[in-house]
Formats: C-alpha cells, structure tokens, sequence
C-alpha cells in the first residue's frame, strides 16, 4: 500500500514559481505558467501548466499537471495531467479527471483515474471510481460503483 503519511508524488519538492498567501482572496480566474503554492482563497477557476499545492479553497475548476491538496476545501472539478494526492482532511465536491490519485480525504463526485485509485485509510469517496486498479486500505469508505477499465479504455 502506498503510505500517504511518509511520501508524496515529489509535489512538495518543486521549484515554486508563484506562491498565493493565506491572507489573499481573489474573485477572478488564476492562470499560472509554472508551479503555484497557493493557501488563500479563489473564487474562480485555476489553470496551472506545472505543479500545484493548495492548502486553501478554490470554487472553482482546476486544471494542472501534478497537485496535492493538503487541508484545501474545493468547490469544482479537478483535472489533473499527472498524479494528485488528496491528504489530512482535504474535502472536495465536483468530479476528478487524472492519471492516478492517492485520497485520504473526502470527495464527492465521480473519479476518472486514468491508472491507479489508493484509498488510504481516512479516505471517502461518495461517487463512482473508473480506473485501471484500485487499491483500498481497511476503514476507507466508498459510497457509489466501481468500474475497473482495461489499460486501453478511456
């Protein structure tokens, strides 16, 4: 089992690029070329081309290569190009797109997984999973249908 506590997919060892503090809000979508820490608030959606840690809220959609989202609350969907970890009490409502997710928070909305689902052990998933495997630790809940897909499906 992958262990959420001890690893990251290498989000946290990135060069930033922009960093959006605690204290800012922004009404308005946020396009960043390259890597975004973001720990404010967004109202709008949020387009990142490289890497992106959100310790805040966003409401609204997101579109990046890797994320992790650590105590963020997102209203939106989440599109993600590479990997996201969804870590220590992250909650999301909207649908997820990406290549592999590590949740160890609460989504509500259906995930798209292109590889691999880790569903560690404080993990919720109120929707359906599609995705290549899945792998579940003991007191992770999932409330909805899996469909495990073949490597060649989309």
């Amino acid at each position: 089992m992958y262990n959420v506590e001890n690893e990251t997919y290498g989000v946290d060892e990135v060069k930033v690029d922009t960093v959006f503090s605690t204290s800012t809000v922004l009404t308005g979508d946020l396009k960043v070329q390259g890597n975004l820490v973001m720990s404010g608030k967004i109202v709008g959606n949020v387009e990142c081309s490289g890497d992106l840690k959100i310790d805040g809220s966003v409401e609204g959609n997101i579109k990046c290569s890797n994320a992790r989202l650590d105590h963020a609350t997102i209203k939106g969907n989440i599109q993600c190009s590479g990997n996201l970890e969804v870590v220590n009490e992250t909650n999301i409502e909207g649908d997820i797109v990406s290549n592999d997710i590590i949740n160890n928070g609460k989504i509500i909305g259906n995930l798209k997984i292109s590889n691999e689902v880790c569903l560690s052990k404080n993990a919720v998933v109120e929707g359906n999973i599609e995705a290549q495997s899945l792998e579940s630790e003991k007191g992770a809940i999932l409330k909805g249908q899996i469909f495990i897909t073949s490597s060649g499906s989309k």
